[in-house]
């Protein structure tokens, strides 16, 4: 079964540590956490205080190194995202790392969605598994379809890459749409496996 802290530390890589980009939607950042779309993480306080008791960029040493803020966001991952896709019921690690990036850069319900997405299209027109609804949802039954689908010779990785793409494809399309976002593909990109690690 998938390994949380495996996830967390490859997904982490990409977070960062502070950052408060006036282009950025989600406004002032610790480790990926949005101040505007998080208000009531209880890990603000913290920051404020650390923020007010060091001048820059002495601060962001002072964040790095606070293992009670570290182990706040830890927690907050843990239950905001990794519990919402199932994680340690996941067969799969690198599929399991996959769904809790994606979770966590854009929704675990986008995440799940994608899972269902390439699980209906991998289904040979419903002759391997019956179609499921893309709702992002991870109920039995997407859970289910999911570990059918791993028992292929190739399933596995056929679900991973289908993931990617359709990862992929939502930044593209992003981007295209809010053009104010373009500073952000590189980094969304990135984040687009391009195998799996075993």
């Amino acid at each position: 079964m998938a390994n949380f802290l495996i996830a967390y530390k490859i997904t982490s890589e990409h977070e960062g540590l502070y950052g408060n980009n006036a282009s950025d939607e989600g406004g002032e950042t610790f480790k990926g956490i949005a101040r505007n779309r998080h208000p009531n993480w209880i890990g603000w306080n913290d920051v404020d205080i650390i923020k007010s008791s060091f001048s820059f960029p002495k601060f962001l040493d002072a964040l790095r190194n606070d293992q009670k803020l570290e182990n706040k966001v830890r927690f907050f991952y843990m239950i905001k995202y990794w519990d919402k896709i199932r994680g340690d019921d996941i067969q799969d690690q690198d599929i399991a790392n996959e769904l809790y990036d994606n979770a966590v850069n854009m929704g675990a319900g986008r995440s799940i969605s994608f899972l269902q997405e390439a699980l209906n299209l991998l289904n040979r027109n419903g002759k391997s598994w019956p179609e499921i609804k893309v709702d992002g949802g991870l109920g039995p039954q997407t859970f289910n379809t999911m570990n059918i689908a791993f028992k292929e010779r190739t399933g596995r990785d056929i679900i991973f890459n289908i993931i990617n793409l359709l990862q992929g494809e939502f930044y593209l399309n992003l981007t295209r749409r809010k053009p104010t976002q373009e500073e952000f593909l590189r980094g969304w990109a990135s984040r687009v496996t391009i195998k799996r690690i075993r």
